[in-house]
């Protein structure tokens, strides 16, 4: 099972806590979380939630994967 956390804006980003706690609860202990931010192609002046957040928030939860994708311009949708 794969259990994707995704984020878009800082009020999102700042309930992941609550969302991987509620999933670490309910699923099985096999699952693969992955960690994903959205809107990549956002300049980095503009965004709410920066890379090094994400990679850290990554590492501090056991998180298997972290991706900054891209709705707009399609980028590492495909990896995803």
């Amino acid at each position: 099972m794969n259990i994707f956390l995704i984020y878009i804006r800082r009020v999102s980003f700042e309930s992941l806590d609550t969302w991987i706690t509620n999933a670490k609860s309910n699923c099985s202990e096999n699952a693969i979380y992955v960690l994903m931010g959205n809107q990549a192609d956002r300049p980095e002046s503009k965004r709410q939630v920066k890379f090094e957040e994400g990679e850290a928030f990554m590492e501090r939860n056991g998180i298997s994967f972290f991706f900054e994708t891209s709705a707009l311009s399609g980028e590492n949708i495909d990896k995803v």
